[in-house]
């Protein structure tokens, strides 16, 4: 009777996981569709959020969210480099082979800075998303609050904002008023 609760609260939190993976996604494609954008550009990671900021008129924030995804990049390869360089030097330890413990110590705060480097680069990548949730907002007349739900919630407040036909995406009429904007 145990493995069968613990079976179905297994799949539960994997349907609820797949269920937040995939409705942000389908509600992003639906505000790719009213911006009069293709919708499957909201399923290619990176590339959503550089429609998103092209859909905003906010392409040029584009640049600091790739230096931000290439500092974050970076933090992860140097992570995964210090994991083998540990695993390298342990196994050395454990065969006896003659390491010197210090050697493993000395590189502590190299985990410190590639940790640093991984938030930088999170925040370079935080600051052009939220400008285009912004921009979002905007173009939908929709209450910057929204910008949080969309950050921290986002399975139900792209949902929200894709599928409810309350939320239209404001046209340009002329090109006057584009060039206004």
């Amino acid at each position: 009777m145990k493995e069968l609760v613990t079976l179905f609260f297994e799949l539960a939190s994997s349907l609820l996981s797949i269920a937040f993976g995939i409705l942000p996604i389908i509600g992003m494609w639906f505000v790719f569709e009213k911006a009069s954008e293709s919708g499957w550009k909201s399923i290619i990671p990176v590339y959503n959020i550089y429609t998103l900021l092209k859909i905003t008129n906010k392409q040029k924030s584009f640049k600091i969210y790739v230096i931000g995804l290439v500092a974050y990049l970076i933090a992860a390869v140097l992570i995964v480099a210090y994991m083998v360089w540990v695993f390298i030097a342990c196994f050395a330890i454990f065969t006896g082979i003659d390491v010197e413990g210090a050697a493993m110590i000395s590189l502590l705060p190299a985990i410190f800075i590639i940790g640093f480097i991984a938030l930088i680069g999170y925040i370079l990548m935080l600051i052009p998303t939220i400008q285009a949730y912004c921009g979002v907002c905007d173009k939908m007349h929709i209450n910057k609050g929204y910008v949080f739900g969309l950050l921290f919630l986002p399975a139900v407040f792209w949902m929200l904002i894709g599928v409810s036909k309350k939320y239209q995406w404001e046209k340009i009429e002329t090109l006057a008023e584009y060039i206004v904007q």
